[in-house]
């Protein structure tokens, strides 16, 4: 499979490979910040425990309650590794 984001001229955004993980990491990172600093939970299955278990998953690094922000910029930096890596493409 090819890694790699394509932007079509219609708009539309197509993920690939280690793109779609990027895609993931980048929505729990920006939910994480959202319950940081609301206390609102971006949907119902994004309870804090399970965001910090996917940041978990995703850097190696064990998060407790509270850790949301640190969570989020280590899934970010995440993110740029994976980036350097992946395609972008503009059809």
């Amino acid at each position: 499979m090819t890694d790699r984001i394509t932007t079509t001229s219609s708009g539309a955004t197509v993920f690939e490979g280690s793109g779609i993980e990027m895609y993931r990491l980048t929505v729990i990172a920006s939910a994480l910040d959202l319950y940081a600093k609301t206390g609102i939970k971006a949907n119902t299955s994004y309870t804090p425990t399970n965001m910090l278990r996917a940041a978990t998953e995703a850097t190696g690094v064990k998060y407790r309650r509270g850790q949301y922000r640190e969570a989020a910029a280590d899934l970010r930096k995440r993110v740029e590794d994976i980036r350097s890596t992946v395609a972008i493409v503009q059809k």
